[in-house]
This record gives structure tokens, sequence and C-alpha cells, in this order.
């Protein structure tokens, strides 16, 4: 059986975080999709957001660097296309200096 979604172990964030709030993009390396989906499945993610000083959250995924994205809700399932995503994670409230997002996983079942 052909698996409906695959992508890397380790998701990098691309570029640095600004200070007070924005948005950051994750994927597997520039130019390198999150994560792939096969056929049209309807799948649930499930992740826990944490940060050292201030808040994370939503987090999105996007099939377009994120000029557009779909919030996840953690168990909430979700009907999916066949295409490549990136995940977009908004934060605000960081400090001018020394905020950083902890790593996180997403599975999808």
């Amino acid at each position: 059986m052909i698996p409906k979604i695959s992508g890397c172990s380790n998701l990098i964030q691309e570029g640095t975080l600004m200070p007070i709030s924005g948005m950051v993009l994750y994927d597997c390396g520039e130019g390198v999709p999150a994560f792939t989906v096969r056929g049209n499945p309807s799948l649930a993610p499930t992740f826990i957001l944490t940060s050292s000083n201030g808040t994370v959250g939503p987090l999105g995924i996007s099939t377009d660097q994120c000029s557009t994205q779909t919030n996840l809700v953690s168990g909430q399932r979700l009907h999916l296309v066949a295409v490549n995503y990136v995940y977009c994670l908004m934060y605000r409230e960081f400090p001018f200096v020394g905020g950083t997002i902890q790593s996180f996983r997403v599975t999808w079942a």
C-alpha cells in the first residue's frame, strides 16, 4: 500500500524570526516541501507547539509558500488534495532579542 502522505523527519525553519510578531515557513530545506500528499485523503494532524518567549500559533499548511494558508487544529480531520505543502507558523509577543520557537513534529493519521 502506498502511503497517502510523505515528508521529512526534521523540519527546517526558513528565515529568521522578526521581533514582536510574524510568520515563519517550515519545510525540508530550500525548495523542498514539508510533505507531499498522494490521492485525496482525509487525515488529522497531531502536534504540540511551544516557545521559550511569546506565543506561537496557529500552525497552517500552504501550497504557495504561505501567501495563503489553511490553519490546522491538532486532532481535527482535514481533506487534503494531492500536492506539495509547507507549514506556516504564526508567532506574536516575541522579545526584540532571544525569542525562539522550539522544534515540533507533526504526525498525520
